[in-house]
């Protein structure tokens, strides 16, 4: 995967769009971090990425879980600020 800045990447487009025609993924960073993925349509998902997914998902759903299971709202919502 290319990194490839912000400001790089407007001055650069055209290039960077053929590229990913290509089958490249470009990843934009603004300011040294992450932000967006230019990716081939229809570009199939890598298996790190779908495992990174998963656990996400997994995570959320424990999340939920815990405040489903709960009866009293009004308990959950004081929870949930804290």
């Amino acid at each position: 995967m290319k990194l490839i800045g912000l400001r790089e990447l407007k001055d650069h487009l055209s290039e960077a769009i053929e590229q990913v025609e290509h089958g490249e993924v470009i990843e934009i960073t603004k300011r040294g971090r992450a932000v967006a993925r230019l990716v081939p349509v229809g570009k199939d998902v890598s298996i790190e990425e779908r495992r990174a997914i998963i656990a996400s998902l997994d995570s959320l759903t424990a999340e939920i879980g815990k405040h489903t299971q709960e009866s009293n709202v009004a308990e959950t919502m004081s929870e949930m600020r804290r």
